[in-house]
């Protein structure tokens, strides 16, 4: 007959302490491998410089790409939205006058 005062979970409890147990040796392995990793990095300065050349030249040409396509982007929309408002020959006619006052102002004797 089994003494009805010993608890049932225990061998449960014994699998759950092992399963703890295993856990942190998993974690403390991967924590010894990321330092491991780290300690090599910082050994090896040309390794470390060339990782970070490269992350650089990957971050340049992803803001390059990025601002060519934001920058066309605008304007198009711009010149989309410009086009109905703005009539281009009155802007155009206002330069010409802008150029002939300036001009006229420069080849006035006395200048």
């Amino acid at each position: 007959m089994e003494d009805q005062n010993t608890p049932e979970k225990e061998p449960d409890k014994l699998d759950l302490e092992e399963k703890l147990e295993k856990l942190a040796i998993q974690v403390r392995t991967l924590l010894s491998q990321e330092y491991y990793e780290l300690v090599e990095l910082i050994r090896n300065p040309v390794r470390l410089m060339w990782i970070n050349l490269l992350i650089g030249l990957a971050r340049g040409i992803g803001i390059f790409i990025g601002m060519t396509v934001v920058g066309a982007l605008l304007l198009v929309v711009s010149a989309k939205l410009l086009s109905g408002i703005i009539d281009l020959p009155l802007i155009g006619r206002f330069v010409a006058d802008l150029v002939d006052a300036v001009t006229t102002q420069m080849t006035r004797p006395g200048r």
